[in-house]
């Protein structure tokens, strides 16, 4: 199947990529990973959304979170380590919140 109509452009979107896939199964990991520690999570459906997730807890600690694929170079398996974007630093200077990085693996 070369992909589907979107319902809201009218445009074939692709099929899931490897990468988008792994990304998902990540994002299902960290909300299970919250939830299992009582808090309540919900996910953004905005694509340019700054972060991934929000996580509240019943005790008032309220997380916004990136969740990100451990990822190793090839070179030399050694980590990647990620950090913010601009845009979530620009979030995080005009709205005084904090964003986590989740990484999962």
């Amino acid at each position: 199947m070369p992909g589907i109509k979107d319902g809201v452009t009218g445009k074939k979107e692709l099929d899931m990529t490897e990468k988008s896939k792994k990304g998902t199964m990540m994002e299902l990991k960290a909300i299970i990973k919250f939830m299992c520690k009582g808090y309540h999570v919900s996910k953004s459906i905005d694509p340019q959304c700054p972060f991934d997730l929000v996580a509240v807890h019943p005790n008032g600690d309220i997380k916004f979170i990136d969740v990100k694929s451990e990822s190793y170079r090839i070179k030399d398996k050694s980590k990647i380590n990620r950090i913010l974007t601009k845009n979530q630093k620009d979030f995080k200077k005009t709205s005084g919140l904090n964003i986590s990085l989740e990484m999962m693996g």
